[in-house]
């Protein structure tokens, strides 16, 4: 009789163990701990929550009817929603004009040109221009890109020759 009652507690044991599994308290606990992630990343200092490829930069020459040469740099919003490019006290769009040897010839800090947060519309762009005057003959790489609180710093560098 007691081998029978033993039996009995056992196989019930055994029948409330397997209906607990205790998946949803995992499920739970690992949804939590991506949500904290998230949410880490979100909040940490120089993580603006700003896709990469929701903006997008370009480096055009346009020829403005000046002597010299004349670009346009662009940073992009790809989506169909405002973006906040977040800028610091240093924000602002740097270049540097380097010769064919790699010298740098001509740097512009432009840091402090932008102080605060700018709201760039779904489709809009900021949109700076770059007077080039009184080179001398020869070939120049001109690299430009924007200091900002962003991870990225969308870089652009064009070649161009003066003849």
């Amino acid at each position: 009789m007691k081998k029978l009652i033993a039996s009995f507690i056992l196989l019930s044991v055994m029948f409330l163990l397997s209906a607990c599994n205790g998946g949803t308290e995992i499920e739970t606990s690992i949804e939590k701990q991506a949500e904290k992630k998230s949410e880490k990343k979100v909040d940490e200092p120089g993580n603006t929550g700003v896709i990469p490829e929701a903006l997008s930069a370009s480096l055009v020459e346009v020829d403005e009817g000046t002597e010299g040469k004349d670009f346009i740099y662009e940073v992009k919003n790809n989506t169909d929603k405002e973006i906040e490019i977040p800028f610091d006290e240093n924000g602002g769009h740097v270049y540097v004009l380097r010769d064919q040897s790699g010298k740098e010839v001509n740097r512009n800090d432009g840091l402090g040109t932008i102080q605060s947060n700018q709201i760039v519309s779904a489709g809009e762009a900021i949109t700076i221009k770059i007077g080039m005057g009184g080179l001398k003959k020869g070939t120049y790489e001109l690299e430009v890109w924007m200091e900002s609180e962003l991870d990225n710093t969308y870089n652009q560098t064009i070649t161009f020759t003066i003849e």
